[in-house]
C-alpha cells in the first residue's frame, strides 16, 4: 500500500519508507523526510488496503504539508504570547504571577490543539487525492473514521475531551470527508 501511495505523491527529497512497529495501539505516524511508523494495533481497526491507504495517505499528508514545521513555529510562536499574556495579566490586571502565567499559557495550548485539528483535516483531505490518485476508494476513509469510532466506543479508547483533543472526534473527520467528496 505504501509503494502505491509513494509513486502519486511528490514530496522533494523524501525518501519514503514505511515501518510497522509492535505497538497495540491503534495508531500510526509520520516524520519529516518521509518516515512512517504504523502501529499492529492498527489493524483492529483497518478492515482492508484502502482503508490503510487512508491512514499512510494521511500521514504522508502530514509530510506533504510540512505539518511538523508549523506546528515547532506556531508552538514557538504560542509560548511566546502565552507569556506576553501572562505579563500583561499580571502587571495590568494585578493578577498572581503564577496564575496569569498558567492563564497565558493555557489559552496559548488551546489556541495549538485548535491548529492541528486543522491539520489532521487537512491531512484527511489530502490523504483521499493520494488514494484516490492510487487506485483506492477514497470513501474507505469515511468507513475508516466510522471504524475507528465504533472501535473507541467498544474499548472505552481515547475518551479525552475535545477541548483538549489536538485530533478532531471522529465523527466530525468523517463528516468532513464526505463533504469533501
Amino acid at each position: 500500500v505504501g509503494s502505491k501511495l509513494k509513486r502519486v505523491v511528490s514530496v522533494p527529497n523524501a525518501q519514503w519508507e514505511f515501518v510497522l512497529f509492535n505497538d497495540s495501539t491503534p495508531n500510526a505516524f509520520a516524520l519529516p523526510g518521509g518516515k512512517v511508523g504504523v502501529h499492529t494495533g492498527l489493524f483492529k481497526v483497518v478492515s482492508n488496503d484502502a482503508q490503510l491507504a487512508a491512514v499512510l495517505g494521511h500521514e504522508i499528508g502530514h509530510v506533504n504539508a510540512r505539518h511538523s514545521g508549523e506546528r515547532l513555529s506556531n508552538a514557538a510562536l504560542g509560548s511566546a504570547v502565552g507569556v506576553g499574556i501572562g505579563i500583561i495579566l499580571e502587571k495590568k490586571a494585578g493578577v498572581d504571577r503564577g496564575a496569569a502565567q498558567t492563564i497565558g499559557q493555557g489559552a496559548a495550548t488551546v489556541r495549538l490543539m485548535s491548529f492541528s485539528s486543522r491539520q489532521e483535516l487537512d491531512a484527511d483531505r489530502l490523504g483521499a487525492i493520494y488514494m484516490a490518485k492510487a487506485n483506492y476508494d477514497p470513501r474507505e476513509s469515511v468507513t475508516l473514521w466510522e471504524r475507528f469510532a465504533a472501535y473507541k466506543n467498544q474499548t472505552g479508547a481515547n475518551r479525552t475531551p475535545t477541548i483538549f483533543s489536538t485530533h478532531p472526534v471522529d465523527s466530525k473527520r468523517s463528516e468532513e470527508l464526505n463533504k469533501y467528496m
